[in-house]
C-alpha cells in the first residue's frame, strides 16, 4: 500500500487472496480513494472492505491498457513486414546496377553508412552482394583500421604494374623507332611482331587495362536461361547439372560452380536498396520513442504511415493521452474520448466503452 499524495510505502501484504486483501484493507478504514491495476480480485477486495471508496486505476495500468489495444489494432492493420522504397537509391538504380568499390575500406565504410541509415542486415548483403556474417563483422571493424584495410586489391596492384610496364615498353619502342625508322628492327630488338610495332606507333597516352569487365563466351551461355530458372527455383548445383547434361553439356563441374556464382552475383546486383519495417519495430513505437528503437528512422516512420494512414491516428490518440496523463489536465479527457470516438477505430472504441466508469472517476487524477 502506498499515499497517494506522500507517495510513500505504508504497508505491504504478501498475499493476492480476495479473502485476506479484504481484511487487511478493513484495518484501514480512512480510506476515500483507491488506486489499483484492472485485476478483478482487487476491485472486489475494495469493494466489500469500502464500498464507499473511490477506485481508480493508476496511470501505469490505464496506458498499458490503452497501448494493448492499439497494439491489436497495428496488428490489424499492418502488414508483418511493410517494404518501403528509398527515393534516393531509387534514381541511383537507374545509373548504376550496384555499388562499386576500390578498396575493402570503401565496403566497411558503406556497410556502415547503410546500417546507421538503419538498413537491415539482410538488405545490406543483398545490395552489396556479400554475407550477412560479413556485414556484422564489417560494421564491427573500428576507424582506427582504416590503413589496414585501405589497400588496392592484389589483382588490381597486379594490373596497375602491368598497365605500367607496358606503357614503359610502349615509350621504348617509340624512342627505338625514331632512331632506325624500320619496323622489323624494332620488333627484332624488343621480341614483339612487326603489328605490335605499328600499333604501338599509334599509342599517344598510357593505356588502361584492356581486359577488364571483358565478357567472354561460355560453353555455358546456351544453357543459361535453364541454369537460371533452376536456381530461381531452388535446385542444387548438382542437380543443375545433369539437367544440362541431358542437354549436351561436357563441361567440368567447377566451370558450371564459376558460372552459377556469376549469376547469382548478377541478380544481386539487379536487386534495388529498400527498407523493410517490421511489424513489432512499429509496434515497439507505441512504448518507446523513435531513437532507442533499433532499424527505423523518423522519415522511414512517416513513410509508413502514409501507407496506413489508420495507423498515424492511433499515435496520435496514444501522445494525446499520455499528455492528459502526465500533465494532469483531466478536464481534456471528455474532449479526448469525444474525438477519439469519432476516428471509429474499434480497438480503441473499445477501450474507451469498457473504461468509461474509471474514466469519470478519473477527475481526482489532479490530486494523485
Amino acid at each position: 500500500m502506498i499515499d497517494i499524495e506522500t507517495h510513500q510505502i505504508i504497508d505491504l501484504l504478501e498475499s493476492r487472496q480476495e479473502e485476506d486483501v479484504t481484511e487487511w484493507l478493513k484495518t484501514y478504514p480512512n480510506l476515500e480513494i483507491i488506486s489499483r491495476d484492472g485485476g478483478v480480485m482487487y476491485k472486489s477486495a475494495s469493494d466489500k472492505s469500502h464500498p464507499n471508496a473511490k477506485q481508480i486505476s493508476d496511470r501505469f495500468h490505464i496506458l498499458k491498457n490503452l497501448t494493448d489495444y492499439a497494439k491489436d489494432a497495428l496488428k490489424r492493420l499492418l502488414k508483418k513486414q511493410i517494404n518501403i522504397s528509398d527515393d534516393e537509391q531509387s534514381q541511383i538504380s537507374k545509373t548504376k546496377k550496384k555499388y562499386e568499390y576500390k578498396t575493402k575500406w570503401d565496403l566497411i565504410m558503406k556497410v556502415k553508412e547503410l546500417k546507421e541509415k538503419k538498413y537491415r542486415i539482410i538488405e545490406i548483403a543483398q545490395y552489396l552482394g556479400i554475407s550477412e556474417k560479413s556485414v556484422i563483422e564489417y560494421n564491427k571493424i573500428p576507424m582506427r583500421d582504416k590503413e589496414k584495410y585501405n589497400q588496392l586489391p592484389m589483382n588490381e596492384l597486379k594490373s596497375q604494374v602491368r598497365n605500367k610496364n607496358k606503357w614503359q615498353l610502349i615509350q621504348e619502342v617509340q624512342e627505338e623507332y625514331k632512331k632506325c625508322h624500320k619496323y622489323s628492327v624494332v620488333a627484332r630488338k624488343f621480341n614483339i611482331d612487326d603489328r605490335t610495332v605499328k600499333k604501338y606507333l599509334k599509342i599517344t597516352e598510357q593505356p588502361i587495362n584492356e581486359n577488364k569487365n571483358r565478357e567472354y563466351a561460355s560453353k555455358l551461355d546456351k544453357y543459361k536461361s535453364k541454369i537460371i530458372k533452376m536456381n530461381n527455383e531452388g535446385f542444387t548445383w548438382k542437380l543443375i547439372k545433369d539437367a544440362i547434361k541431358e542437354e549436351g553439356y561436357k563441361g567440368s563441374d567447377s566451370l558450371l560452380r564459376t558460372y552459377l556464382s556469376k549469376i547469382k552475383k548478377e541478380q544481386v546486383e539487379e536487386k534495388k536498396l529498400k527498407h523493410v519495417v517490421e511489424r513489432t519495430t512499429m509496434i515497439s513505437l507505441l512504448y518507446k520513442k523513435i531513437d532507442k528503437v533499433k532499424n527505423i528512422t523518423k522519415e522511414m516512420f512517416d513513410k509508413v504511415i502514409s501507407m496506413f494512414p489508420e495507423a498515424g491516428k492511433i499515435y496520435e490518440v496514444i501522445k494525446e493521452f499520455k499528455e492528459i496523463m502526465f500533465s494532469k489536465k483531466i478536464e481534456n479527457l471528455d474532449k479526448w474520448i469525444e474525438t477519439t470516438k469519432e476516428l471509429k477505430i474499434p480497438e480503441i472504441n473499445s477501450f474507451i466503452n469498457r473504461n468509461r466508469k474509471r474514466y469519470r472517476s478519473c477527475k481526482k487524477w489532479n490530486k494523485v
